[in-house]
């Protein structure tokens, strides 16, 4: 695969997986999104800790699969302003967030990771993911969209990030880094067809998912979930959340 490319193993693997049966238990359909799933995709792979899982369950079985991290030794959180939103901490150095589905995009963006499965832990696709880090639109999240960009240039002329970035208002940031990562192999003097995948983009920092325009949300470590800034700007209610994850 282009550039830095880096798959979940060892420990973080096992607890991905974990937390999958989990889900796949309580039946219901689930991704993983975040650091994690970035670090496929990016030219050189960022340090990142947190599991951020987008995962689409209705109240009930929500409510199943939190008394089953409980049961587990993971000490389960809401968020305070969005309901949709799950920390959960276990010792010291595991960390996992929970974003559930509210939205028809967190819904297909799901649906697109579990319909192309390489092994057994669906990931968010790159094109997904840059659309959910658009609309988090953090620092960190742009810069995983830059580096995305470097490593897979022909995602730039990808007509379903441009419609999802035009139905969430997030044309500006898109062609924007678009141009950025166009301008990189070029002020490098390479074609952007040629450039370097192991080149790494300057780090600024970010986060995951995204929100709809309905009155129905997204997430953060690929959400939208703190993203108020965002939320005003395109009008999406105060309840909805944040980005692509950590």
């Amino acid at each position: 695969m282009a550039g830095g490319r880096k798959e979940p193993s060892g420990p973080i693997l096992e607890r991905i997986a974990e937390l999958g049966r989990l889900c796949g238990d309580a039946g219901v359909p689930w991704a993983l999104g975040g650091g994690h799933a970035a670090n496929r995709y990016r030219s050189e792979a960022r340090a990142t800790v947190d599991i951020d899982l987008f995962v689409d369950a209705p109240p009930e079985v929500r409510d199943r699969i939190e008394a089953e991290l409980v049961e587990r030794g993971w000490d389960v959180r809401r968020f305070p302003s969005d309901d949709s939103i799950r920390t959960a901490r276990r010792g010291d150095h595991e960390r996992l967030d929970l974003l559930y589905s509210e939205t028809d995009l967190e819904r297909e963006v799901i649906d697109r990771a579990q319909s192309n499965v390489e092994s057994d832990v669906p990931v968010i696709d790159g094109e997904a993911l840059i659309v959910l880090k658009l609309i988090a639109g953090r620092s960190r999240d742009e810069d995983d969209v830059l580096s995305m960009l470097l490593a897979h240039p022909d995602w730039s002329d990808s007509d379903w990030i441009l419609a999802k970035a035009k139905e969430w208002d997030q044309e500006e940031p898109w062609d924007r880094l678009r141009a950025s990562a166009d301008a990189k192999p070029r002020e490098a003097g390479l074609d952007s067809a040629e450039s370097d995948p192991d080149e790494s983009p300057p780090k600024n920092g970010l986060p995951d998912p995204p929100s709809a325009r309905s009155p129905s949300v997204v997430p953060a470590a690929c959400t939208l979930r703190s993203a108020p800034r965002v939320r005003r700007r395109a009008g999406i209610p105060r309840t909805v959340r944040r980005r692509s994850g950590g």
